[in-house]
């Protein structure tokens, strides 16, 4: 009977462990988006992976491992994307109108890791910002933030 107690319990603990170490759909989008911003130039760089894993580590406080799951996860659903609509909508509905400007200004600072800013990045964080609601007086006055920054 004591093994049989044991065995319950130890099954949904480790499904408990599961469940909280897996990543939410907020951090996912995020990642998601700062992942395309790295990649949109087909220069994925060690330096904006190292810089994305800074930005979504502090902004959600994660651990090591914790960031991992939520890199790997993320990486395989921007590749599968075919909009932004996916992620943006998820921000849309969870974040308020100062955390939605942060999320603008880590894609400024991903973009410009490696100091040049690509069109299509440019396009990119523009698109951003339009699905999520940030103006483009904001927009622009993050990038000049990050670049003043740099």
């Amino acid at each position: 009977m004591i093994k049989l107690l044991n065995k319950i319990f130890n099954r949904s603990n480790k499904k408990k462990d599961l469940v909280e170490n897996r990543p939410t759909e907020l951090q996912i989008s995020i990642t998601c988006l700062l992942v395309r911003a790295a990649s949109i130039d087909d220069d994925f760089a060690i330096l904006e992976e190292e810089k994305i894993e800074e930005l979504v580590k502090k902004y959600f406080n994660l651990t090591g491992d914790d960031m991992v799951n939520v890199m790997k996860e993320a990486k395989v659903r921007e590749s599968n994307a075919v909009d932004l609509y996916s992620f943006t909508k998820v921000i849309q509905k969870n974040l308020n109108q100062e955390e939605r400007k942060i999320i603008i200004e880590m894609m400024w600072e991903i973009v410009a890791v490696d100091e040049n800013f690509d069109p299509y990045e440019n396009n990119l964080v523009w698109r951003t910002a339009e699905l999520i609601g940030v103006s483009t007086r904001d927009r622009m006055n993050l990038k000049s933030k990050v670049i003043k920054n740099l």
